[in-house]
């Protein structure tokens, strides 16, 4: 989360692990993440801002959309090593209008039909799936 320029405390982390990691293992699993996912989207309020928050880590240049370039600014600051070609394929899973990039409305659908993989994954929680950070 440092690399976001994030000043999460360790008791932030620990809540967030408290929230979402239900079997007590440590680590969240896709469909522990998507549980929580669609709870916050569903019925919390606090849960859109969360998205919006998650979302606008990403969209650098403030545009309202995230960009294959900007994807792969962030994921390479997070230590994800993957090109821009590979960048343009996942934001091509979920980019509904074919305009070649994501608007918050897209993610949030995305998020609400639980397509979960792992870029939204980053995106939401912006560090590891694994406590102990």
């Amino acid at each position: 989360m440092k690399a976001l320029g994030s000043e999460t405390s360790q008791e932030e982390l620990d809540q967030m692990m408290t929230e979402m990691d239900l079997d007590r293992d440590s680590y969240i699993s896709l469909e522990e993440f998507a549980e929580f996912c669609s709870k916050k989207v569903e019925g919390d309020e606090n849960g859109s801002q969360e998205l919006r928050d998650a979302f606008d880590m990403y969209d650098q240049d403030k545009n309202g959309f995230i960009s294959a370039n900007e994807l792969h600014l962030i994921l390479n600051r997070l230590g994800e090593h993957c090109s821009v070609q590979d960048c343009s394929k996942m934001i091509e899973s979920v980019d509904s209008n074919g305009d070649g990039y994501v608007s918050f409305d897209e993610f949030r659908k995305m998020m609400t039909k639980r397509q979960v993989f792992v870029i939204v994954v980053v995106i939401i929680l912006g560090f590891p799936l694994y406590s102990g950070i």
